[in-house]
């Protein structure tokens, strides 16, 4: 506000200085002359303005907070989510190749051997997928949590 004050004292002055009738503006009967008021009505329309532009942006950037502690709550419930069934699938993976295993150890013949031994191929690229997410999860979240 103390801005528009001195911004009315400016546009008095220069009134006062081009001649206008009055002291510094004013009319001859001691009130505020009809640009004076302009003026002074603007100057308020624009303090008003200015406080309505700020209150906007509070409530834009509480918004906005408001969606990334969102956002990140969903990422977070996500990753335990995935974490929980990854943690599911290893034992059971862990039994299967254990049980192929065991299976391997058996005289089988030729053809039984190789679907065992493509069972036990499928099986290791499980376990290794659940164990290399394992792991590559966390390196990614240290480097996002870096960055």
């Amino acid at each position: 506000m103390t801005r528009s004050s001195s911004e009315l004292e400016r546009v008095k002055n220069q009134l006062a200085r081009h001649g206008v009738p009055g002291k510094a503006g004013a009319s001859p009967g001691g009130e505020p002359s009809e640009i004076e008021a302009r003026v002074r009505d603007s100057i308020s329309a624009l303090a008003r303005a200015t406080a309505d532009l700020d209150k906007e942006r509070r409530r834009l950037e509480s918004t906005a907070l408001q969606s990334r502690f969102n956002s990140l709550d969903a990422a977070r419930l996500g990753k335990a989510f995935v974490n929980s069934f990854r943690s599911q699938l290893r034992l059971p993976a862990e039994n299967l190749i254990q049980a192929i295993r065991s299976l391997l150890d058996l005289p089988l013949p030729e053809n039984a051997r190789r679907l065992v031994e493509s069972a036990m191929e499928s099986a290791l690229v499980v376990q290794a997928s659940v164990q290399e997410e394992a792991g590559g999860a966390g390196a990614a979240d240290s480097s996002r949590e870096a960055a």
